[in-house]
């Protein structure tokens, strides 16, 4: 299993180190536990498990899976590429905040042509805001 009993409960200690004690020193031993306890090739496939509901994620959820991720940015890349809903004209509050706190120069170095999706689905989603908010303006003139 992608996810031992250890790496859950080490998970759930550095999630309440952060949102409950505001202990940084706390949730940085928990969050070093948990990268210990999963294999370093296993670290994509535990982050990916653990975000798979990412709207429903606290900040301090996120931060956690920031933390276990680590140099592994790609994994954070690709689950936030999947967030994305081109067309809907936004991200959602947790997608943004990945976006806001993942290492981009790191992901663009990492893979620069999954770099180059998330900024064109990025680009191609405020394109849709304008022509709606273009349409509105017609509409109402």
């Amino acid at each position: 299993a992608v996810v031992s009993t250890q790496s859950t409960g080490a998970l759930n200690e550095a999630i309440l180190a952060r949102s409950v004690f505001k202990n940084s020193k706390l949730f940085d031993i928990s969050s070093e536990y948990i990268k210990k306890r999963v294999d370093e090739g296993k670290i994509a496939p535990f982050i990916r498990f653990y975000m798979t509901n990412m709207a429903g994620l606290s900040q301090d959820q996120l931060e956690v899976a920031i933390a276990v991720a680590g140099e592994n940015v790609k994994v954070l890349m690709e689950i936030l590429k999947g967030s994305m809903v081109t067309g809907s004209g936004s991200l959602g509050k947790n997608a943004t905040y990945l976006l806001e706190h993942i290492d981009l120069v790191k992901c663009k170095e990492v893979d620069h042509d999954l770099y180059k999706d998330i900024f064109n689905g990025l680009l191609q989603m405020r394109n849709s805001l304008e022509t709606k908010k273009n349409n509105l303006k017609k509409a109402n003139e």
